[in-house]
């Protein structure tokens, strides 16, 4: 059987298998060092110091697969954005040239078809194609699925925050997942002012599901190299 995936977003409408979801995430930090240029250091997504900051209202279309139906299955995910935290989540190519100066901002979190195959493996192979939030890491672009409002500096500058791509996960059986995929790299998608350097990255690693599903032992890498073979100006000409 497939395993199941990730935290599932907050109950929202349904209409037949689609679900529709709205999400406001703001927060004020209070900083008693009163910086002088009214910022938080080190602080990509919560950065002005005694300040309210409108993060994100995140709107989420999904059909998600099963976990509990083994046949084949389709399904998908668009998810937008609106708010600061954009200004860190877009990708090259895409958005980035709509506001870039403004402090909130439009954002594709993800856009992507999936599909259930009950092929080879015991537990069949879930694929997932498009645009989609990087599975490295315990944190999420999504505030839903995150225990704290605050980030840690290894999410913010030390991972990827999205891909485009494809990504397949093997249930091998019950207890060994196996994961492969394909993309443009880190915060890329594809045409002339997407992919900086025209390279195949791509996701590698596997998921250990042991104490009947108590425990999950994940180990994941990104692979492929980031390095820029061009330079663009801040309105990508």
């Amino acid at each position: 059987m497939p395993a199941a995936e990730a935290p599932a977003a907050p109950s929202g409408l349904m209409i037949g298998p689609i679900k529709l979801s709205a999400q406001l995430d703001a927060g004020f930090l209070i900083n008693p060092g009163r910086p002088s240029d009214g910022l938080n250091f080190g602080h990509l997504f919560t950065d002005r110091a005694s300040q309210v900051e409108l993060n994100q209202v995140l709107l989420t279309a999904t059909k998600p697969l099963d976990p509990k139906d083994a046949g084949y299955q389709w399904g998908f995910k668009l998810q937008v954005m609106y708010g600061s935290d954009a200004r860190y989540t877009q990708f090259l190519g895409e958005l980035n040239r709509v506001a870039p100066t403004a402090r909130n901002q439009p954002d594709i979190v993800e856009a992507n078809v999936l599909a259930h195959l009950p092929w080879i493996t015991e537990g069949g192979i879930d694929l997932k194609a498009g645009q989609y939030s990087s599975p490295l890491g315990n944190e999420t672009i999504d505030p839903s699925t995150n225990l704290f409002y605050s980030h840690s500096y290894t999410f913010q500058f030390g991972l990827p925050f999205k891909h485009t791509g494809a990504l397949a996960i093997a249930h091998v059986n019950s207890a060994v997942d196996v994961y492969a995929g394909v993309d443009t790299g880190a915060n890329t998608t594809f045409g002339p002012l997407g992919d900086n350097n025209g390279a195949i990255g791509g996701i590698g690693g596997f998921a250990l599901n042991l104490m009947d599903g108590n425990l999950t032992v994940l180990a994941l890498t990104h692979f492929g190299p980031e390095q820029a073979t061009r330079l663009l100006s801040p309105l990508g000409v």
